[in-house]
Protein backbone atom coordinates (compact mmCIF):
# COMPACT_ATOMS: atom_id res chain seq x y z
CA UNK A 1 0.00 0.00 0.00
CA UNK A 2 1.01 3.65 -0.33
CA UNK A 3 1.21 4.02 3.43
CA UNK A 4 3.68 1.13 3.69
CA UNK A 5 5.80 2.55 0.87
CA UNK A 6 5.83 5.96 2.56
CA UNK A 7 6.86 4.41 5.89
CA UNK A 8 9.57 2.35 4.18
CA UNK A 9 11.01 5.49 2.53
CA UNK A 10 10.93 7.30 5.88
CA UNK A 11 12.82 4.40 7.45
CA UNK A 12 15.47 4.48 4.73
CA UNK A 13 15.86 8.23 5.11
CA UNK A 14 16.21 7.94 8.89
CA UNK A 15 18.82 5.20 8.47
CA UNK A 16 20.84 7.45 6.13
CA UNK A 17 20.59 10.29 8.66
CA UNK A 18 21.86 8.02 11.46
CA UNK A 19 24.79 6.90 9.31
CA UNK A 20 25.67 10.52 8.53
CA UNK A 21 25.58 11.38 12.23
CA UNK A 22 27.89 8.47 13.05
CA UNK A 23 30.35 9.52 10.33
CA UNK A 24 30.56 13.09 11.66
CA UNK A 25 30.75 12.08 15.34
CA UNK A 26 33.68 13.49 17.33
CA UNK A 27 34.16 10.01 18.75
CA UNK A 28 35.40 8.91 15.31
CA UNK A 29 36.71 12.08 13.66
CA UNK A 30 38.79 15.06 14.71
CA UNK A 31 37.23 18.52 14.50
CA UNK A 32 37.51 20.29 11.16
CA UNK A 33 39.80 23.31 10.76
CA UNK A 34 36.80 25.63 11.05
CA UNK A 35 35.56 23.89 14.23
CA UNK A 36 39.06 24.05 15.75
CA UNK A 37 39.20 27.77 14.96
CA UNK A 38 35.82 28.34 16.66
CA UNK A 39 36.98 26.47 19.78
CA UNK A 40 40.28 28.36 19.89
CA UNK A 41 38.48 31.69 19.48
CA UNK A 42 36.10 30.78 22.31
CA UNK A 43 39.06 29.81 24.52
CA UNK A 44 40.80 33.15 23.86
CA UNK A 45 37.62 35.15 24.51
CA UNK A 46 37.17 33.43 27.88
CA UNK A 47 40.86 33.87 28.73
CA UNK A 48 40.73 37.60 27.91
CA UNK A 49 37.53 38.00 29.99
CA UNK A 50 35.49 39.04 26.96
CA UNK A 51 32.93 36.42 27.93
CA UNK A 52 32.42 34.65 31.23
CA UNK A 53 33.52 31.06 31.66
CA UNK A 54 33.40 28.59 34.53
CA UNK A 55 36.56 26.62 35.41
CA UNK A 56 36.09 22.85 35.52
CA UNK A 57 37.05 22.67 39.22
CA UNK A 58 34.19 25.05 40.04
CA UNK A 59 31.59 22.98 38.23
CA UNK A 60 29.68 20.05 39.69
CA UNK A 61 27.69 17.21 38.23
CA UNK A 62 24.11 17.39 39.38
CA UNK A 63 22.79 14.24 37.76
CA UNK A 64 23.78 11.47 35.42
CA UNK A 65 21.55 10.02 32.72
CA UNK A 66 22.52 6.73 31.14
CA UNK A 67 21.45 6.67 27.52
CA UNK A 68 21.39 3.80 25.09
CA UNK A 69 22.19 4.95 21.56
CA UNK A 70 19.56 4.12 18.99
CA UNK A 71 22.12 4.14 16.21
CA UNK A 72 23.43 0.68 17.16
CA UNK A 73 21.22 -0.93 14.51
CA UNK A 74 22.92 0.94 11.69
Amino acid sequence: SKNEQRRFKQGEQRQQERRAIVQTSYLHNTPTAEESHVLHDLFLRIKNSEIEGVPMQESIRQSTLLMHPQSRNV
